[in-house]
């Protein structure tokens, strides 16, 4: 028998993302599409599980993309198009080698709340921009934790 996972659906509910592990050591990724009652692969990656979904921080969003994390943190988007995922990525790509979470935002999308975390870093939020571009710290988790004084963790 096989077990699948809803994980969430897409932006206008015709696709169930469903993750299973299908006689394989690790997560897939399907689509299940609602209307032709079809499936296919969307994602699978060898050396590990899906860690985690990328999707705004509102009640029935649509998933834009998966994490995994082989060694490092791996962000993949399978809407790339869309607004959510465009923002995430340049968050992403600003907190280069850190975990980002946008843990809330305005009705407009204009602001945003985000959380970097790192194997140095318990986290640190801040309060994003998002016409400006700019990131400005609100506060830190463990703020007696010293990132600089933290060994640097690699993946084995």
């Amino acid at each position: 028998m096989i077990n699948f996972d809803p994980a969430s659906l897409n932006h206008d509910e015709t696709i169930l993302y469903v993750t299973t592990s299908l006689g394989r050591k690790t997560q897939a990724l399907f689509e299940y599409n609602i209307q032709k009652k079809s499936m296919r692969k969307r994602f699978v990656r060898n050396q590990a599980d899906i860690l985690s979904f990328i999707k705004p921080p509102y009640v029935n969003s649509s998933t834009v993309g998966l994490q995994v994390m082989p060694g490092l943190i791996e962000n993949h988007y399978f809407e790339p198009d869309a607004p959510f995922a465009k923002t995430h990525k340049k968050l992403a790509q600003t907190f280069l080698g850190s975990d980002v979470t946008i843990t809330s935002q305005t009705a407009d999308g204009k602001e945003l709340v985000v959380l970097m975390m790192s194997d140095k870093n318990p986290g640190d939020f801040y309060l994003f921009d998002n016409e400006t571009n700019s990131a400005s710290y609100l506060l830190s988790r463990k703020a007696w934790i010293d990132p600089n004084k933290m060994s640097k963790r690699k993946p084995i």
